[in-house]
C-alpha cells in the first residue's frame, strides 16, 4: 500500500467519523437568539435605574424647595407671646380674686400691685416684692376680719402719684429686735410660736411640734434616754437594731403614728425629735418614713406592744 492510498482512506474514515458527531459551531440562529435575549434583559434594568433616579429627584425637590423647610412654622413664632399672655392672665386672675375678697381696696393700690406683678412674673421667687397681695384662700375668720379692717383704712386714704404712702406700708421691725430674735436659744416644745407674720398664721393642729437639740447638729451619735443612735446615710439608727429584726415603716402624724403612741407612750421621747430614725422595740424596729404605713391593725399594735413589754 502506497502513501497516497493510505491518506485517502484516512480522509474517508475521518469524514465518516465526523458525520456521527454533533456540530458545535455557532449558527446564525444562535447569534440572533442571543441578541434578542440581551435586548429583553436591558429594558428592565433601565426601568429600574430610571425609577431610582426619578425618586431621588423628587426627594431633593421636596427637601430643598418645600416651604416647611425654609419657612419657620407659625407655632415657633407664637410661643413667646403665648407664654407672656399666660403670665399676664394669671396676674389678672389674682387681682380679680383680691377684688372679690376685698371690694373696698383702692384702685391705686391695685394698679401698683399689677405693675409689680407684670415686672416680676418671670423673676425668681427670691426677687418678688416684699409686700405680697392678701391671700384669698385658706383664711380663717380672724384673718378675714383683720383684712376687712385693713382694707377700709387703706381705701379711706388718698393715693398720691400712683405709689403707696408710708402709712400704708407695714412697719419694719427694729434691727435690735431682729438681732435679739435671731440669737435666741433653739426652740423647744413649750416655746414654739405658731407663726412670725400675720399672713402665715396657722392653727395649732397644723403645726408640727419638734424638739431640736444642739447635739444633733454636728455629732454622729445621739443619746436619748437609755438608747443610743448613730447617724447612717442621714438616718438615726438604734444601736439595738439588726437586720434580723422586722422593720416596720410608718408615716409621721398619721393614724398609725398616733395609735402607736397611744399603745406605747415611751416612744414619744424619740418621735418628738422630728428626725428620720429607726427605733428598736423588742423583735421589731420602727422607722418614721414618708412612704410608710398610714394605718396599723389591732393585731399589729398588739404584737408591737407585747414585743416592747
Amino acid at each position: 500500500m502506497n502513501d497516497e492510498r493510505f491518506e485517502r482512506l484516512l480522509e474517508n474514515w475521518s469524514a465518516e467519523e465526523k458525520k456521527g458527531l454533533p456540530d458545535l459551531r455557532p449558527k446564525p440562529e444562535m447569534y440572533q437568539a442571543l441578541k434578542a435575549k440581551r435586548r429583553r434583559a436591558f429594558f428592565p434594568v433601565f426601568v429600574r435605574w430610571a425609577t431610582a433616579g426619578v425618586a431621588a429627584v423628587i426627594v431633593m425637590i421636596v427637601t430643598f424647595f418645600h416651604p416647611s423647610v425654609f419657612q419657620k412654622p407659625a407655632h415657633f413664632e407664637q410661643a413667646p407671646e403665648q407664654q407672656l399672655i399666660v403670665g399676664t392672665t394669671a396676674s389678672d386672675d389674682k387681682i380679680e380674686r383680691v377684688k372679690e375678697e376685698a371690694p373696698g381696696l383702692a384702685d391705686a393700690e391695685l394698679d401698683v400691685s399689677r405693675e409689680r406683678l407684670y415686672e416680676t412674673h418671670d423673676a425668681a421667687p427670691a426677687l418678688a416684692p416684699s409686700r405680697a397681695l392678701p391671700k384669698a384662700e385658706g383664711l380663717t375668720a380672724s384673718k378675714k376680719s383683720i383684712q376687712t379692717t385693713k382694707v377700709k383704712t387703706v381705701s379711706a386714704q388718698p393715693a398720691e402719684s400712683g405709689e403707696l404712702t408710708d402709712s400704708r406700708k407695714a412697719p419694719e421691725p427694729d434691727k435690735s429686735t431682729r438681732m435679739s430674735s435671731s440669737m435666741e436659744s433653739p426652740q423647744t416644745i413649750n416655746d414654739i410660736p405658731l407663726s412670725e407674720t400675720g399672713d402665715e398664721q396657722e392653727t395649732a393642729s397644723t403645726v408640727k411640734v419638734c424638739r431640736i437639740d444642739e447635739q444633733t447638729n454636728d455629732s454622729k451619735a445621739l443619746q436619748i434616754g437609755s438608747k443610743t443612735f448613730f447617724l447612717h446615710d442621714g438616718v438615726w439608727i438604734d444601736t439595738e437594731h439588726s437586720r434580723q429584726k422586722a422593720r416596720i415603716a410608718i408615716q409621721r402624724d398619721s393614724q398609725a403614728y398616733h395609735d402607736l403612741l397611744n399603745v406605747i407612750p415611751e416612744l414619744q421621747q424619740y418621735f418628738e425629735r422630728c428626725l428620720p430614725m429607726v427605733v428598736n422595740i423588742g423583735a421589731y424596729s420602727i422607722e418614721l418614713a414618708d412612704e410608710g404605713n398610714a394605718i396599723l391593725t389591732k393585731e399589729e399594735l398588739q404584737q408591737l406592744s407585747n414585743s416592747f413589754d
